[in-house]
């Protein structure tokens, strides 16, 4: 929440402050991991000028300069689901959900701009909540992305994503057939260094996936999964230790069989889109998003395939 507040902090920046106690929570130190609750203050003593820098202020005015440039410069991205206080888009291939770097433009800055843009938000708003993704998807895969228009809908959202109250439901075509409904668990092991993971198929359930095929043409096959744990390439990583990698997936699949789809297609990424999310009763006070199936379009590339395919 502090660094919503004072986005142009740096995190350390903000822990120094809180370790200094001119951060403080209902009058006592903080250490920045807290859950507040109704009643709670937080009380910071900065100066005017130190403030308003963090703020983001500049003559009395926020910048809002990035925001209306990655509106402009982003292509593709879709809201498919709006209310007061949530923005449900369907994101393109490669599109970042959130920067990587400083320099990178995101999902998460073109939602903003959209906002001003429609006169959902002003800049001043801004000063007080930024709204942002609430969930992210790699940069090369597409779908649904959940995000927050309010700090309402922030807190419910991101409840409802920690406490597995909502399914999210993805499409992926896969190399061979004969592949039987399914639950995928095991173990994974991250390589940062090759941003690649290992996953150990097993009865350890650190990751849980659930696998249903849909339809084949007697070489590849339409499989939908349906995500317990979302943890880094999960679903690649997981139907790759399957027998089964993706279709486009030079990370983890058959580079041959990659290059057939590139030359066919024009498949430059893998085929994996989230599709599907599915509201339970209980949506934290989200209650136009109760019992409601949200659906998005597959990319036109991907729809096309699958009927060249006959998928």
């Amino acid at each position: 929440m502090l660094l919503r507040h004072l986005p142009k902090a740096a995190p350390s920046f903000i822990y120094k402050m809180l370790r200094k106690k001119n951060i403080t929570l209902n009058g006592k130190k903080a250490t920045g991991n807290e859950l507040l609750k109704a009643g709670d203050y937080i009380e910071i003593y900065f100066s005017d000028e130190t403030y308003d820098k963090f703020r983001g202020a500049s003559d009395g005015a926020y910048d809002v300069s990035s925001y209306v440039n990655a509106y402009k410069q982003i292509e593709g991205i879709k809201v498919i689901y709006e209310d007061d206080d949530i923005v449900i888009c369907n994101k393109p291939v490669g599109v970042l959900s959130q920067k990587a770097k400083e320099s990178d433009i995101s999902l998460n800055e073109w939602l903003i701009g959209y906002l001003l843009d429609s006169k959902a938000k002003t800049a001043e708003s801004l000063k007080d909540f930024k709204p942002s993704v609430c969930n992210r998807l790699d940069r090369n895969t597409a779908g649904i992305v959940l995000c927050s228009k309010s700090l309402k809908g922030s807190r419910a959202m991101s409840g409802l994503i920690k406490d597995r109250k909502l399914d999210k439901y993805y499409l992926a075509l896969v190399k061979g057939i004969g592949i039987k409904e399914t639950t995928l668990t095991g173990s994974l092991l991250k390589d940062n260094s090759a941003n690649k993971v290992k996953v150990s198929l097993g009865e350890d359930e650190e990751i849980r996936t659930d696998i249903k095929p849909i339809s084949d043409n007697g070489e590849i096959t339409l499989v939908e999964a349906k995500l317990y744990t979302g943890k880094t390439h999960q679903i690649r990583a997981s139907l790759a230790a399957n027998g089964h990698p993706l279709i486009g997936d030079y990370k983890y699949g058959n580079k041959a069989l990659n290059d057939a789809f590139k030359e066919k297609y024009g498949l430059e990424s893998q085929f994996l889109v989230c599709y599907k999310v599915s509201f339970r009763e209980d949506t934290n006070g989200l209650d136009a998003l109760k019992n409601r199936e949200i659906k998005a379009d597959l990319p036109v590339i991907f729809d096309e395939l699958l009927k060249k395919e006959k998928l």
